[in-house]
């Protein structure tokens, strides 16, 4: 009888534990961390938007002069392709927001000489 209550302490720890680590858990995707990736003078900015935020797009000149803002939305998946092949070269400044801030602001060496 002894042997089985101290298993059934074990058991309720062990299940408070593992309740405990599944609450706290980050999911498989991260819809706070948007991706950007950059080929050649094309940026490209994609958000598996599971919380279905809304998303803002900021491009910077080098002294911080605001070129363009757009709002790529709030759907499950959200995304934009940035040309920079008619853009005088130099170092753009791009941040990426939502209501919780900015979650990227990257500065990219871009543009045609």
């Amino acid at each position: 009888m002894k042997k089985m209550g101290m298993f059934l302490k074990v058991m309720v720890v062990g299940f408070i534990l593992l309740v405990s680590i599944t609450a706290n858990a980050k999911p498989f995707y991260d819809n706070s961390d948007p991706r950007i990736q950059q080929k050649d003078n094309r940026v490209t900015i994609s958000v598996l938007n599971m919380a279905q935020e809304v998303y803002t797009v900021k491009i910077f000149s080098r002294n911080n002069t605001l070129l363009h803002k757009e709002v790529l939305g709030n759907g499950h998946l959200v995304g934009k392709i940035f040309d920079f092949n008619n853009s005088k070269k130099g170092m753009y400044r791009i941040a990426v927001s939502s209501k919780g801030g900015i979650l990227i602001d990257q500065r990219l060496w871009l543009g045609k000489p």
